[in-house]
């Protein structure tokens, strides 16, 4: 299995190829997770997207919840948060809002 994401290794339409295949009873399930390079849990999640929406199918990846790390990071950057400075000063400045 690829360390790449699918969407990025393989393009939609070779995908739906695949499934295609898979659904013909062409190809078993273990050759399409192989020609896929994912695992049997994420074969049958691409495969239910893509029967549940064929003429719209896409591997993009849908993030469900807003990135965390931006939401510290603006939090940070509003308490004067300057990453060269040491966790110790950091530790000191939140002292201060107590």
């Amino acid at each position: 299995m690829s360390n790449q994401q699918i969407h990025k290794r393989l393009d939609e339409q070779t995908v739906a190829v695949i499934l295609e295949r898979y659904l013909a009873k062409e190809i078993s399930s273990k050759e399409a997770m192989q020609y896929l390079g994912v695992q049997r849990s994420r074969f049958f999640e691409i495969l239910k997207s893509y029967q549940d929406n064929i003429d719209e199918f896409t591997l993009e990846y849908q993030r469900a919840s807003p990135k965390k790390i931006s939401d510290e990071s603006d939090f940070l950057k509003k308490m004067g948060w300057n990453p060269k400075r040491n966790k110790r000063d950091f530790a000191i400045d939140l002292r201060r809002l107590s």
